[in-house]
C-alpha cells in the first residue's frame, strides 16, 4: 500500500501520484484574486446576454493571457453600442492548420447587411488598438443565422 499523505509536526510528505492530482486540480481550478476577477468578468458577460462556448476553455485563455479581459470588456460594450439588436456568442478557436487559439466574438446576424458591416468595423476601431500590448487575440465576427436562430 502506498503512502499518499503523512505529516510530522514540521513537514509533510506527499506521494508522486497524489502531488500530480494537486497539480491538475490547481492547473483546472485556480484560485487566485485573477481567477476570481477573471471569474466575475465572464459572470458579467452572461449576465448581459453573451453566449459563452466553453466556459472552461475561455477561462483557462483568460487566465494565461489576463490582459485580455479588459480587451473583451471594451469589444462587447463597442459591439452592444454599435449593434445593439444583435446577440453574441463567445469561444476560443483553434486554428485547425496551426497551433494558434484566440477569442473569437461572433454577432449573430439574419444578414450581413451594410449597417452589420459598419458596425463591426466601428466596434474593432475602439478594441483594436488595446491588442498591441497584448500577448493575446480577439477576433470579431459575424455569423449569419437564420431569423429563427437569433435569440
Amino acid at each position: 500500500m502506498t503512502l499518499l499523505f503523512a505529516t510530522t509536526r514540521s513537514t509533510a510528505i506527499i506521494s508522486p501520484p497524489l502531488v500530480s492530482s494537486l497539480l491538475a486540480y490547481h492547473t483546472l481550478r485556480p484560485t487566485s484574486a485573477l481567477t476570481v476577477d477573471t471569474s466575475r468578468h465572464i459572470a458579467w458577460l452572461r449576465a448581459i446576454g453573451v453566449e459563452l462556448q466553453g466556459y472552461d476553455e475561455i477561462l483557462n485563455y483568460l487566465l494565461q493571457f489576463p490582459g485580455m479581459v479588459n480587451v473583451l470588456h471594451v469589444a462587447v460594450q463597442a459591439v452592444r453600442k454599435h449593434l445593439a439588436d444583435l446577440p453574441m456568442k463567445l469561444a476560443v478557436y483553434r486554428d485547425p492548420e496551426i497551433d494558434d487559439r484566440y477569442l473569437l466574438l461572433s454577432v449573430q446576424a439574419p444578414a450581413y447587411t451594410t449597417a452589420v458591416a459598419q458596425g463591426l468595423a466601428a466596434a474593432e476601431a475602439e478594441f483594436l488598438p488595446l491588442l498591441a500590448n497584448e500577448e493575446g487575440w480577439l477576433q470579431l465576427n459575424a455569423e449569419i443565422v437564420e431569423l429563427a436562430d437569433v435569440v
